[in-house]
Parts: structure tokens; sequence; C-alpha cells
């Protein structure tokens, strides 16, 4: 029996995360190519799609061969095209992947891909030395060159070190302006909620899905002192909640403490809106103050016009908007960033104060002058809302602040964008130890879809599951009549 696995994503519109499991007997017969993506006959390709094939049994790596000069290879592209091979651990998924260096798939060509070719000065075979029959199949490329949507550039080494997405910001220029300082003379005090979130598809932002450790949402309390302070402990009781205990960081005098989540409800419910009292003991004995934790209601940024943020024409201006937010507290500010994807440089920050540009918490929209951004380049955003309370007197020589801010992250000129993590990670597949069971491991409270096929074409719903976190939701093994059963898990 063998496992093999494969993430794919859908070639329509909208992004599905699918994994699937084939569980089949090794058998002494030539290999068969089970199913190849884009399926033959495929149009509107990406001009930067990696092409997939599996086969129902391990194969030989060393008999694959694009051939060179006049000898043709195991596998031929006409019109020829140079692409990069890869196989997975147990050799039956083979994925080729175009290279910008030496070059994409052509907008608005048909491609023809043969394995073992008549001619071949080389035959790809099985593990077990069996030759696979000749295939062939075709797809072709979007006139576009990007699937249905504007031409963008695939990422190269050398774009961090160039102005390919545009002009590097000064981050030093973020903000509205100097607030004109504090009377502070011992240190700062500060609790958080912090929420993240990614659109990628139009309607509400979903929960970021950061690599573990990190949550989505989080919440953090730290003591900042200033030089020549020494504390020698800190505390902070949130309402009608046991007191918490910071801890020391190690350098520079800093207390911090913080706790994440994956639901915001999680969040709320431990760390309220409400009064939270610090306690801090410093060179001079013990003080007390508080900080007025703001609610966390309505402050989600959402994109509004992201479909049209898509195709932006970069020389003239554009206009970004969202939906109205929540303004509480007595310190609300909004931000918004935008970076190249492959550059990773900020090229355009509101507020900024050097150009300057303006952005008020009430506002629901900015332009985006026109050649701020380049044509083909993809960008990644963040509009970033943070509404709270800071006081200089509610502790004698500390300032004391809450905030809670809520950040979506969103693409701009990306329309191929698709973000995995949003509302959890794909389901993950394997075998129970005994090999009579499926086990899908998919994210706490997780929908997900079972699906059966005996073709890899026709997919028959066998259950649904809702994802346990890291404890497998398990699937009887169905032990069919026929050579080989495809489990396949898909979320939405």
């Amino acid at each position: 029996m063998k496992i093999n696995f494969h993430l794919r994503r859908s070639l329509l519109s909208a992004w599905v995360a699918t994994v699937w499991v084939c569980v089949s007997p090794l058998l002494a017969a030539p290999p068969v190519l089970v199913s190849v993506l884009p399926v033959s006959g495929a149009v509107d390709v990406s001009k930067s799609e990696s092409i997939v094939f599996t086969f129902d049994q391990p194969m030989d790596e060393e008999t694959l061969s694009p051939g060179f000069a006049s000898l043709v290879g195991s596998i031929s592209f006409i019109p020829s095209i140079t692409l990069s091979p890869s196989w997975d651990s147990e050799s039956t998924v083979l994925t080729m992947e175009p290279d910008e260096f030496f070059g994409l798939f052509s907008p608005g060509t048909q491609y023809t891909w043969t394995f073992n070719p008549p001619g071949a000065f080389m035959t790809l075979k099985s593990a077990a030395g069996e030759a696979l029959a000749m295939r062939t199949g075709n797809f072709k490329i979007a006139a576009g060159g990007g699937g249905g949507g504007a031409t963008n550039s695939a990422c190269s080494p050398l774009d961090i070190l160039s102005d390919i997405d545009g002009p590097a910001i000064d981050t030093k220029c973020s903000g509205n302006g100097d607030p004109g300082g504090t009377n502070q003379t011992k240190g700062s005090l500060f609790v958080s909620r912090q929420q993240d979130y990614r659109q990628f598809l139009p309607g509400a932002p979903k929960p970021a899905q950061p690599s573990a450790p990190d949550k989505p949402f989080e919440f953090n309390a730290f003591a900042l002192p200033e030089p020549g302070f020494l504390l020698t402990s800190v505390t902070v009781t949130p309402p009608g909640k046991p007191t918490i205990a910071l801890a020391n960081a190690g350098f520079g005098g800093i207390f911090s403490f913080v706790e994440g989540f994956d639901t915001l409800a999680g969040m709320d419910a431990d760390y309220p809106a409400g009064l939270y009292r610090f306690n801090v003991v410093d060179n001079s004995g013990s003080k007390s103050g508080s900080a007025n934790m703001p609610s966390s209601a309505g402050n989600i940024p959402e994109i509004t016009n992201l479909t049209e943020a898509q195709t932006i024409d970069v020389v003239n201006s554009f206009l970004l908007k969202w939906k109205p937010l929540t303004v509480s507290g007595t310190s609300p500010s909004l931000s918004l960033t935008i970076q190249g994807v492959c550059s990773k440089k900020i090229v355009f920050i509101a507020p900024n104060m050097c150009v300057p540009i303006q952005l008020k918490p009430t506002d629901t929209s900015i332009l985006i002058p026109g050649g701020t951004l380049r044509a083909n380049r993809r960008y990644l955003a963040r509009l970033t809302f943070s509404s709270g309370d800071f006081s200089t007197n509610a502790m004698p020589g500390y300032v004391l602040g809450s905030s809670v801010t809520a950040e979506t992250e969103f693409p701009i000129n990306d329309p191929e964008a698709t973000d995995p993590g949003s509302g959890g990670a794909p389901p993950t597949m394997s075998l129970s130890a005994d090999r009579t069971q499926v086990l899908v491991t998919a994210t706490l409270g997780q929908a997900f879809s079972l699906y059966t096929s005996t073709d890899l074409v026709t997919w028959n719903k066998l259950s649904s599951g809702t994802g346990a976190g890291g404890t497998p939701v398990s699937f009887p093994i169905a032990l069919p009549r026929v050579h080989h059963l495809y489990y396949r898990a898909t979320v939405p």
C-alpha cells in the first residue's frame, strides 16, 4: 500500500484548498499516468502555472529527461520551454515549474506535452523498470498570461536590490506629525489587543492563520522603563480576572506578557473591555494606576473595492475604499502601507508627514497617486485601525495606555493572489498505523468534505466533518474492488 499527498490550487477564480490521498496496492505492472493539472484541453492557464503529473506507482526519477540539442527526451513540450522538474518523496508526483530566468509560458500559446515520444533517446520508467506508455496532452495559456487577470511578473532574487516595485518610502515619515510629547519621566505601561485579518476575496476579512506558535488574536501587556529607572515587578489585573505577573524580558528592564487566541471571542472573554489596573514596584516604591481598554466592536478594516484594486491603471490615481470604522477612545489612528511582493519594499505610507498625506480614523478612502505603483507588479497592503486611551496622570511619572488594533492584509494589482492561511490552513491527510482509516487533521472548527474517486475525474462525496485542531478525525477505508481508491478533503 502507499499514500500520496498533493496540494493544488484551482484554475478557477475562486481558490480551493485540496488535499488528496491515494491508497493503492503496489503492482508489478507498467506505470499509469493517472492525472494531470492543468487538465488536457484547459484554457486560460496562467503563464506561471506549474504542471503536475501524478503516476500510480513510484517512478525512476533518473529516466526523466527533457532532451537537449537534437535529442528527444522522455518528456517533450511543443513549443519548447525550459521547466524545472521536482518529485515528491514517493516519486509518484512530478511537478514541472516555469522559471522566470529561462522564460515563462508565452501568453496566448497552446503547449503540447508528450511522455516517451517517438524517437526518444530515453524512456521514462517506473522504479520497477517498467516503461510508461506514450501519453500526450495540451493546454493554452491565457492571452494576458495571468489566468484571466492582468499580467504579473514572477519574483527574482535581484528584486530586493532594485526599485522594480517603485521607490522605497522612508518609514520614519509615517504619521500625521508629532503630537507634542508627554510628561513621562520613568516609563510606559501598556495593554493591547491585536487582531490580524486577511482579505484576499471580496467580502468580510477572515482571521489570519500565521505560522505556529503565533495566533490571529493576541493580548499583550508590557512595561518600558526609561534609562536609569529599575523596575522590580509589574502586574496587571484585567477587569473581573486574576492578576497577571509580567515576566522580565532580560534586556532593557522590559517586562512583558503575551497570550494568543484562535478566536476573537476567546480573547474578548479572557481580556474584555474595561479598566486594567497596573501595579509597579520601581526604585522609589510601589505605584498603581489604570488604563481603559476600549471595545473591539466595529473596528475590522474591510476593503469595499478589492476587485478593482487588482487591475489598477498605475498611470492614473486610484481611490482605495473601505467600510466606515467605529472610532472610540481618546487616541484613535488609521494607517495604510503598501509594499512590493517581490522587493518587500514599502512604496506607499499614509499618513505621511513628509509629503504630507493625511489619513484620519474617520476616513473611508484614500487616493493612491498615479505613478506610485509599477505596471505588472504585485503588492501587499495593510490597513491598520487602532483605538485606545493614553494618560500621563493615571500614575505619577508614567504614561499608561491601552489599544485595540485590527489589521487587514490584502493584495493590490495581483488578480491571482490567494491566501491559503485565511480561515484556517488546508486539511492534511494520512493513514492510520494499521492502514484501516483515513485521518483528516484540520483547524479547530473548520468544516471540510471528504470525497472518493477511482479515476481522479469523478468524485463522490463520502462524508463531512469538522476540524478538531491537532486531533485527527478518522474515517474507515472502504475496500473497493478496484486497483485504486483516492480520497480528497476540501474546504472552501
